[in-house]
């Protein structure tokens, strides 16, 4: 349930990030993104004084996750304090790095690129200064791809191993450098895990909206949703797995999926 304040949070991170983005206000996705933070912003800038407009959805994020803290300190009341801080603020940057690197890698794809739907135009845009970055090494797609991945990958290790050396009481006389750098690892192989799940999750939602016809086709949700997983599916397309009416490209599109992360699983559980 409290992950339900990890997702506000990144709400309130999309509001702040998207205005840097160009984004005008007449996005229905934007829209409906105010209407959702609006009640947190409102009480913030009645908290916050004379703080600029816009830093105000980061101070809510930060009283969100105080909130968060606060519930959780509740339900574990023998657990320190600054072990649940630590632990909470791991939780919140772990959905940021999913939802980060799913965009990133659908980002390789040319489908994902071309797509104008609202909600891939924001997604896209917030994770535009790591191609930006991949831009300086190489003219190269995939490597402009690839070095985008990396650099990602890179920052969630190294915050990773800052927390872990926090958990593990700050020295590394608890845990030897490169046994915390082997756990962060294991943690990132963990999220992009949990974002391949989301994916799936996704595609199976597609699966879902396709028997009620392209009706829903006008829906920015539906677009998103269509948008995201149309480049990974259409590889399957090209098989040709129909049997009479029936189309098996996206049941085989999640199997692939999940054999994939039963793959890293096992990864991981050699590395621990």
């Amino acid at each position: 349930m409290l992950i339900l304040f990890d997702i506000y949070c990144f709400l309130l991170l999309m509001r702040f990030v998207v205005p840097f983005t160009g984004q005008m206000y007449f996005n229905p996705a934007y829209q409906a993104l105010v209407k959702i933070t609006g009640p947190v912003i409102k009480m913030t800038k009645h908290l916050s004084f004379n703080t600029s407009s816009r830093f105000v959805p980061l101070i809510g994020l930060l009283l969100v996750f105080i909130i968060k803290v606060f519930l959780k300190t509740v339900f574990h009341s023998g657990v320190p304090v600054g072990l649940i801080v630590v632990a909470s603020l791991y939780e919140l940057i772990g959905l940021i790095f999913k939802i980060y690197f799913l965009v990133l890698t659908l980002r390789c794809f040319r489908g994902f690129r071309l797509s104008f739907d609202n909600i891939s135009r924001i997604l896209k845009d917030m994770v535009e200064p790591f191609v930006l970055f991949g831009r300086r090494f190489s003219g190269n797609e995939k490597v402009i791809s690839s070095i985008a991945l990396g650099t990602l990958m890179g920052i969630f290790v190294l915050i990773v191993f800052i927390i872990s050396t926090i958990l593990m009481g700050i020295g590394s006389k608890v845990m030897p450098g490169l046994a915390l750098l082997s756990f962060s690892t294991v943690n990132v192989f963990g999220e992009v895990i949990g974002a391949l799940r989301i994916y799936s999750y996704i595609i199976f939602i597609r699966i879902l909206l396709s028997w009620f016809g392209p009706s829903y086709g006008n829906n920015f949700l539906y677009a998103f949703v269509f948008n995201v997983t149309e480049p990974y599916l259409s590889i399957f397309k090209r098989a040709r797995l129909i049997v009479g009416p029936i189309d098996f490209g996206p049941a085989a599109a999640l199997l692939v999926l999940w054999f994939l992360i039963s793959f890293l699983q096992g990864i991981i559980n050699k590395l621990i």
